[in-house]
């Protein structure tokens, strides 16, 4: 499978890092067992000048939006706190490429304050969807045709997920792994990361 995270600007490091994490460690338990790695990950920018800037981001592949390979699964990071329509205009050149990959076929999922800029894109709207806890009333606000669930930790539709605040990343990350490689592997994944798969609500976290 083809990924694509998108390495968007103001993007938390920590959202990158987890999942980055989760997914490396799902190839590394299939190398591990003689079994070729599921997914093929690479790092997509705005432009090529942000490529030029991180020409050795690790081991991955990292490309600008337009010369991205097609994404079997596009996934969208948290942003910092602030200002959100800042944020939204700032990768305003990812808007039109997520609308163009899900209607080739790709799905999309956002993390946390991610979900912000996926709702940009219109592919939410008359779709469930959550966020950070905190980012619900703005997110409301600035997208009232989506339908908001501001207590789940993850929601899915039509190939389009969300999921809540910070650690909710993980659940909508082991979701994902159950779905393209089997709860087996899913249960695996949960153990590596000590995450309880239970997990429904995220409303006890709000502030």
């Amino acid at each position: 499978m083809n990924l694509a995270l998108l390495l968007t600007y103001n993007h938390r490091l920590i959202s990158t890092a987890a999942i980055l994490d989760v997914f490396e460690s799902v190839n590394h338990m299939y190398t591990a067992s003689q079994q070729p790695p599921i997914f093929n990950i690479q790092l997509v920018l705005p432009d090529q000048k942000e490529v030029d800037m991180f020409p050795h981001y690790g081991r991955y592949t990292t490309v600008a939006v337009k010369e991205a390979a097609k994404p079997d699964l596009v996934l969208i990071p948290a942003f910092i706190a602030g200002d959100v329509d800042m944020a939204i205009t700032a990768n305003s050149t990812f808007i039109p490429w997520l609308r163009q990959q899900h209607h080739a076929g790709a799905e999309i999922a956002s993390f946390c304050t991610g979900a912000f800029l996926l709702a940009a894109s219109g592919l939410l709207d008359g779709k469930p969807a959550t966020t950070h806890m905190n980012a619900c009333r703005a997110f409301a606000g600035h997208f009232p045709d989506v339908l908001l669930q501001p207590d789940r930790v993850l929601t899915s539709a039509a190939g389009i997920y969300t999921s809540g605040g910070a650690t909710s990343t993980f659940h909508l990350l082991l979701h994902l792994v159950e779905k393209y490689c089997g709860q087996d592997m899913s249960v695996r994944a949960a153990k590596l990361f000590a995450i309880d798969m239970d997990r429904e609500t995220q409303s006890y976290f709000g502030m």
